[in-house]
């Protein structure tokens, strides 16, 4: 890489630009300090036009031992509800040495972390990113306690609250509840310790959406959602445009279609007043997370015509390859059957959805739209053949899942 962009004259400054990382995050990559996932070596090549050579050479190896479960799982997740506790200084004793920062960083260097965080959580396997965010979280915590003014420790607070909100998001990708929970009011209160604004609705955004997926009950989600968009009711963010989604979804669920349709306008307001965004970085909110929020909600509450043409907008955002995003459209669809009646189409459009995924993309997200199927059924028709057919579909898919996660 060193050797590429000396040959091409490009500064560090020019490659951040092209490729949306942090310049430190690409000097670090240059000088060997950390490791670059494949999708960010892609990235590169192409900025770089090296023809695929620093693609190959980021290209992982096939491990073919068995999966186990490694003590290191059971460490982050201990350090993790140890943070949400505060203490700090103990729990960063007790990391390797390997995962702690060993020159102080400035306020921007951990923003910029922060920031690249959020460009890597769209590709990198949570498992290991969890592990990543975990060290990162501890250090940027303690640098608060060693911060020599106010003004610094919130600046720390502000990426450190980015921080532990993408760590609480892999554990609910990995279905680790217990320690999502306590890690959603660890990143809330830095939140709020930084006074940003963005930060404090965005974080309340992510949780009120995942809380969506995780099982936690409506009425939470919805007065997470609504604690969030009163932190500044004229703000005009990417915050606040997921916490209008999330209230919208939410409301879709509790069968309230007036004011669910309402708060989906309102998030399209706001989308129209933010910057153009980008679909690489989970900080951002755009048209693709405003569709999907749409099929959502018309997929429950709709008419048949309105929740086919929610759904075609938003498949229209993916390509063919994303098949679990399409899949998570589709059952929007199979929800709002069974709901208005069609308990056959419903449940068997969602078998055939379903089964048309490999076995390893049948995972959370999938499995979360798939139970609102079963639990749109009428309590009078549960015991259904067909019914049952698709509770043991679903049951085996997320056996199958929690084998891959252990």
């Amino acid at each position: 890489m060193r050797e590429l962009l000396a040959q091409r004259g490009v500064s560090y400054r020019a490659l951040a630009a092209r490729t949306f990382h942090a310049k430190s995050y690409l000097h670090d990559l240059a000088t060997g300090r950390k490791a670059p996932t494949p999708e960010v070596a892609r990235r590169i090549d192409d900025a770089l036009d090296a023809g695929g050579q620093l693609a190959a050479l980021a290209m992982p190896e096939i491990d073919r031992t068995p999966p186990r479960r490694d003590t290191d799982d059971v460490q982050r997740r201990t350090l993790l509800l140890g943070l949400a506790g505060v203490s700090v200084d103990y729990l960063v004793s007790r990391l390797p040495v390997s995962t702690v920062a060993t020159e102080a960083a400035t306020v921007e260097q951990w923003r910029e972390t922060a920031w690249e965080y959020g460009f890597t959580y769209m590709t990198a396997p949570r498992a290991e990113l969890l592990g990543d965010l975990t060290a990162d979280l501890a250090a940027v915590m303690a640098a608060m306690d060693r911060a020599n003014s106010l003004t610094a420790r919130a600046g720390l607070a502000d990426a450190a609250g980015r921080i532990a909100a993408l760590a609480a998001m892999c554990c609910v990708d990995l279905g680790y509840w217990r320690e999502a929970r306590h890690t959603w009011r660890l990143a809330r209160r830095l939140a709020d310790e930084s006074g940003s604004v963005g930060t404090r609705m965005w974080v309340r955004g992510r949780e009120a959406v995942l809380g969506l997926y995780s099982g936690r009950p409506v009425p939470v989600v919805l007065n997470l959602a609504e604690q969030g968009l009163a932190i500044d009711p004229g703000a005009r963010n990417a915050g606040r445009a997921g916490l209008e989604a999330a209230q919208a979804q939410a409301l879709a669920l509790l069968g309230r279609r007036a004011d669910a349709t309402a708060a989906l306008r309102a998030t399209e307001n706001v989308l129209q007043a933010l910057p153009p965004g980008s679909n690489d970085t989970i900080f951002d909110w755009t048209e693709r997370n405003l569709r999907h929020a749409e099929s959502f909600v018309y997929g429950l509450t709709g008419t048949a015509a309105e929740a086919d043409e929610a759904r075609d907008r938003a498949l229209a955002m993916y390509a063919p390859d994303r098949a679990v995003s399409r899949a998570q459209v589709h059952l929007h669809r199979a929800v709002g059957a069974v709901r208005d009646g069609d308990v056959t189409g419903g449940v068997r459009h969602a078998a055939d959805v379903l089964e048309s995924l490999p076995l390893g993309e049948r995972g959370h997200f999938v499995l979360a739209i798939a139970d609102m199927v079963l639990a749109a059924v009428p309590a009078d028709q549960r015991q259904r053949p067909d019914v049952a057919e698709y509770r043991d579909l679903v049951t085996s898919a997320r056996r199958t899942s929690s084998d891959s996660n252990a």
